[in-house]
């Protein structure tokens, strides 16, 4: 019960808040990051959709090779990658197992 209150938190809390959330879409392959991060503007984050513990995450990218770079690290973790307009602030990750927070 503990766990969905805080997954309700973490789904709530940037709506909650008035924070701001990343916008973004995926990647089809090299050339689509370069044009998303275009068509997103500059700085963005090139990461795998849904991996764990940050692998494969690029942040501030700012040049197109450095975002083609990134595309090609987060392919190796998992197939489907995201393009992100960097958003700076404080990062928080949060572990529940078995309804505690670790």
């Amino acid at each position: 019960m503990r766990a969905r209150a805080v997954l309700l938190c973490l789904l709530l809390g940037p709506a909650l808040l008035r924070s701001q959330t990343a916008t973004g879409r995926l990647a089809q392959d090299a050339d689509d990051a370069w044009q998303a991060a275009c068509e997103l503007g500059l700085p963005v984050v090139v990461k795998p959709r849904d991996d764990d513990y940050g692998h494969g995450v690029s942040l501030r990218l700012t040049t197109e090779a450095a975002v083609r770079e990134a595309y090609a690290t987060a392919k190796t973790f998992k197939p489907d990658i995201l393009v992100e307009r960097h958003a700076s602030g404080v990062h928080h990750r949060l572990f529940v197992l078995h309804d505690r927070v670790i």
